[in-house]
């Protein structure tokens, strides 16, 4: 069964909601740093929700064209 108009809009406003969340979540943790460790630990947390992020959109992309064509 595939899904209705009313299933891609809510799950799209759930990507949405997770886009805006992690996006704030990303500019909170500029704070300094007292060593190299925590630098690198912030960078590779900074990479991975950058990526989860990148995926998010790209979700959101292709919710946006199904119903697109689901109401077209």
């Amino acid at each position: 069964m595939s899904p209705t108009g009313d299933d891609i809009r809510q799950d799209l406003e759930r990507v949405e909601k997770l886009i805006a969340s992690l996006s704030r979540s990303e500019s909170s943790w500029t704070e300094d740093t007292p060593d190299n460790a925590d630098a690198a630990s912030d960078l590779t947390s900074a990479a991975e929700d950058e990526a989860v992020l990148e995926q998010l959109r790209e979700r959101r992309d292709r919710l946006k064209g199904q119903l697109g064509e689901a109401d077209g």
